[in-house]
């Protein structure tokens, strides 16, 4: 099993690659092109996807899939879309970190505000709570 990785080392290790890789032999650099790479790689993992399910409904008890050749499919499909938007990240110099702390943060709050409106025994004490923990980002 592989050692943990932080997203940080992740988009460290694969942004790190991409100036050296847009360099061709001849000199000339390869424009930035990650919008394009998403695009190619999702659709390749709903192809991958659907090759799987496909597969998957058509085996039979005598003939079984092999799960781990299509898990590891799936999973290097997962990654090629990832680190197309890595890249995409990194070409526009985006903080994808920050962006996902902001969205933590929120569904965190959600949760909280979901939870309270179900503790919430009275119509007095839902109003209470949309008062205390309802944000504009929640409506």
């Amino acid at each position: 099993m592989a050692d943990d990785i932080t997203l940080t080392e992740v988009v460290e290790f694969f942004t790190s690659r991409v100036d050296e890789q847009k360099m061709m032999d001849d000199g000339t650099e390869v424009p930035d092109h990650a919008e394009a790479m998403v695009v190619s790689d999702a659709a390749e993992l709903l192809r991958t996807a659907e090759r799987a399910d496909m597969r998957s409904a058509m085996e039979d008890d005598e003939t079984p899939s092999d799960d781990n050749e299509v898990d590891s499919a799936l999973a290097e499909a997962a990654v090629n879309v990832i680190t197309s938007v890595f890249t995409f990240a990194y070409e526009r110099d985006l903080e994808l970190a920050d962006q996902m702390r902001e969205q933590m943060d929120f569904i965190e709050q959600l949760e909280e505000f979901t939870d309270a409106m179900e503790d919430a025994e009275s119509d007095a004490e839902q109003r209470k709570v949309m008062d205390e923990l309802l944000t504009d980002e929640m409506m």
